[in-house]
């Protein structure tokens, strides 16, 4: 409200992660977070070329501009009831991209999305090169014990502690019993 009151207005944009062949990835909206005069952003914000914070919708996370393919002006792009986007005179489809993607810096594919939900598609990170390098024929390093959640320590452990404990009582008693004679 201060800022209204003293000319600083919110410059809300929508956050494109990333643009595909008639599907964008899209973040959501976001306010622009900088000291800029709010022509100057807006002009900067009109031309892609705006560089610095915004504000990830109404979460409080900012992120640098760097990561995302592009900032549009609110009003430049319009969703429709189904939830495609009209921009740059064409009709995209639209993958909603989840918070947990927003700074993933690789490719991003997209999934179909639960039935009757919009938008029909959801982002998410593309492995292929990750999988690519994995050789399902080589066993993993090292071996792997699966225990129960709240178990602390494996029972070898924790039977040599218990004799241990048990040992250095003995000495202590003895100890005690020497004292006394």
């Amino acid at each position: 409200m201060l800022g209204a009151l003293f000319g600083r207005r919110r410059l809300r944009c929508w956050v494109i992660k990333q643009i595909d062949d008639g599907l964008l990835h899209l973040c959501g909206k976001g306010t622009l977070v900088t000291d800029l005069k709010p022509r100057e952003a807006e002009a900067l914000l009109r031309n892609g070329q705006y560089r610095g914070g915004v504000r990830m919708g109404d979460t409080g996370i900012v992120l640098n501009s760097h990561l995302f393919a592009a900032l549009v002006p609110e009003n430049t792009l319009q969703l429709d009831d189904l939830h495609r986007a009209h921009w740059r005179t064409r009709i995209w489809e639209v993958s909603r991209v989840p918070q947990r993607c927003w700074t993933w810096t690789g490719r991003l594919t997209c999934e179909p999305s639960l039935p009757d939900t919009l938008p029909h598609f959801t982002s998410t990170e593309d492995l292929t090169a990750v999988v690519r390098h994995v050789d399902p024929d080589r066993p993993p390093p090292g071996q792997v014990v699966f225990r129960p959640e709240d178990e602390l320590e494996s029972p070898d452990d924790l039977r040599d502690s218990i004799d241990e404990d048990r040992r250095l009582r003995r000495k202590r008693e003895d100890d005690w019993k020497d004292d006394d004679e």
